[in-house]
């Protein structure tokens, strides 16, 4: 079971998407969706996505297929001139993410606006930069 809470720091204008459980090609989705309604809802253009209680269950082939997917819905959560600053925070003793969120970073077009941090402050100061 996967579970997303979704919260939002006003002072800093900063979404953060905590999951909690097991994540799968398939469910995984469901954070890609809770964070695009959260960027409509908030109008913020950072966002902060908690992983340290996730494990990414999928196969590397499944995490391929999801990371194409996931790009090309990447269009759907920039505004005109306001890029998306998206961080993604790992427990540091897993590694269950690190397959998947290079290759969805690597089929983005390089502009610096992604960070994957095992450090929580580190990220939050990281998406408080403009």
């Amino acid at each position: 079971m996967l579970d997303i809470t979704v919260s939002h720091y006003e002072n800093d204008e900063i979404i953060v998407v905590r999951v909690e459980g097991e994540i799968t090609h398939t469910n995984g989705f469901n954070i890609t969706e809770d964070s695009k309604k959260a960027l409509a809802t908030y109008g913020s253009q950072r966002i902060l996505i908690d992983l340290r209680k996730a494990r990414n269950i999928s196969t590397a082939m499944d995490n391929f297929e999801h990371a194409q997917a996931v790009s090309r819905k990447r269009s759907d959560f920039s505004k005109p001139g306001k890029p998306l600053r998206m961080a993604f925070l790992t427990d540091p003793e897993d590694r269950s993410h690190d397959r998947v969120l290079s290759l969805l970073f690597g089929m983005q077009p390089s502009n610096n606006n992604h960070l994957i941090s095992k450090d929580g402050p580190s990220a939050l100061n990281w998406l408080r930069r403009l």
